[in-house]
């Protein structure tokens, strides 16, 4: 009896069966790649609300009031002897289980300062993305500020100013844009007087940054709207968390003085 010979693949089939194989890959690879990215979102959403949380923990514990960006400005207001200046993430580690003190010397070395918690998923090596807060000089146009600066003296900012809490910013994704060396701790409001946007960074026709000074660069008034496939992550006062499109919280704007301003609510102390 004679044996039965199996037959393999064609080259034309085989052929084929690879086309269809690569084709499928070109299908599912920006699929696959947008879930890697709102995964990354998602997990950094988690790690801003806990954020949210401890901030009004701590404002709970102190009768209503937020932490300063920093006690004294370094550069202008040293504290005196035996007083530390302590910065936002060194109030607040307390309320999420992180050593506020630094072992190295250096506010911006500490556990507080580099923990992972405060580090987003979509973050690299290069371009660091982390949790900051939505910074301004005068104490007015946002929640964070110094409390000693040239020698002047601001009273804390009270949660119970706002009266919508839940579209006021508190945090937002910072930094990635300027190197490893960056700090990334804070997001200049733009409407603060002298921090609106008339640089165009993204060289897109629109104005979204601080003017450069010092020579150095201020890109997205040092934020990163863009974090977050075209969008990026805010906590709001009230402890939630929204993701936003890049294009409502930066490029919705309206002139103010010399400078441009973004319109949207959550820049707002209203």
């Amino acid at each position: 009896m004679a044996k039965k010979v199996s037959k393999g693949f064609t080259l034309i089939e085989l052929l084929v069966v690879i086309s269809i194989i690569a084709l499928l890959m070109a299908i599912l690879m920006p699929a696959l790649s947008k879930v890697r990215e709102q995964a990354k979102s998602v997990v950094c959403q988690s790690r801003m609300r806990q954020y949210g949380l401890a901030l009004h923990a701590y404002s709970t514990s102190n009768s209503d009031i937020i932490p300063y960006f920093a006690t004294y400005c370094p550069t202008t207001d040293k504290p005196p002897s035996g007083v530390a200046n302590v910065y936002w993430y060194e109030a607040l580690a307390p309320y999420i289980s992180i050593n506020e003190d630094s072992s190295k010397g250096s506010k911006h070395e500490s556990e507080a300062f580099t923990t992972e918690l405060r580090t987003c998923p979509a973050s690299t090596r290069q371009s660091p993305i982390r949790i900051g807060v939505n910074f301004c000089w005068d104490g007015k146009t946002s929640p964070f500020y110094y409390g000693h600066y040239y020698g002047k003296e601001y009273p804390h900012f009270k949660m119970s100013k706002v009266k919508n809490t839940a579209s006021a910013m508190a945090y937002m994704d910072c930094g990635g844009l300027l190197g490893p060396d960056a700090i990334s701790h804070w997001v200049y409001n733009p409407r603060d007087p002298g921090m609106g946007f008339v640089d165009d960074y993204d060289r897109n026709g629109v104005k979204d940054s601080i003017i450069s000074y010092g020579g150095a660069p201020r890109p997205f008034n040092y934020g990163n709207p863009k974090a977050h496939y075209g969008g990026c992550n805010v906590t709001l006062l009230d402890g939630h968390v929204e993701r936003v499109q890049y294009e409502d919280l930066w490029e919705d704007q309206e002139r103010l003085g010399r400078a441009y301003v973004p319109k949207h609510p959550f820049w707002k102390l209203d």
